[in-house]
């Protein structure tokens, strides 16, 4: 039997593996084109590739079937899910760097401490847990100003790139983030405080340092 993996809680959401009625939740909102064309599917995924937790993920003309796995984002405040983050090997499927994707289906769900507190906890429940090594993400750059919340969170930034568009086939500009476990020890050891622990029930300090730190090089 798998372990169970150890929910964090932050300020605002607790971050978990689904039960079966919320993995439905997920696998319904992937049905709409605003969450999943962004992250690079040309069609929702089907009930059967969903179950056996495969996503089919373009790259230009090229189309790659993942295994990707799905963590719930639940409001503290009424326990209802708001949102989740999918991670997905790198370079293959067990990679230890791990691509992240945030999605939040409801535009009302979605804010400033909202996007912060799921970025915290995401990395401290991927690391504590033994999930992931490294994670990155990818940005859209618009207009192409450089989005500024991922450095104050400590990522640093690996390279700019383009992307055509998994259904229209534009050109998408984009830049690559990564935070890698060395970071998150880093920040604990900086706050004097056991970056495993949650955050909420220790010292907002740790929020705090997210919000403020800066990307290194």
């Amino acid at each position: 039997m798998a372990e169970e993996l150890r929910p964090v809680r932050g300020k605002l959401l607790e971050i978990a593996e689904p039960t079966a009625t919320e993995r439905m939740w997920i696998f319904r909102s992937l049905a709409a084109p605003a969450v999943h064309q962004p992250l690079g599917c040309r069609a929702a995924p089907t009930q059967a590739l969903f179950a056996a937790g495969l996503l089919e993920l373009w790259r230009g003309e090229v189309m790659r079937r993942e295994p990707v796995r799905y963590h719930l984002l639940r409001r503290l405040s009424d326990r209802q899910p708001i949102g989740f983050f999918l991670d997905f090997g790198w370079d293959f499927a067990h990679d230890p760097t791990r691509e992240i994707d945030l999605v939040v289906p409801s535009p009302q769900d979605r804010g400033l401490g909202v996007y912060v507190d799921a970025t915290v906890i995401v990395a401290q429940y991927l690391f504590t847990n033994g999930l992931a090594k490294r994670l990155r993400w990818r940005v859209e750059l618009k207009r192409g100003v450089m989005p500024r919340r991922s450095e104050r969170q400590g990522a640093r930034l690996l390279w700019r790139q383009q992307e055509r568009h998994p259904v229209t086939g534009e050109w998408v500009e984009q830049v690559v983030y990564e935070y890698a476990l060395a970071d998150f020890e880093s920040l604990g050891h900086k706050q004097q405080l056991d970056p495993r622990v949650d955050y909420q029930a220790t010292s907002a300090r740790v929020f705090d340092a997210y919000r403020a730190s800066k990307p290194k090089g």
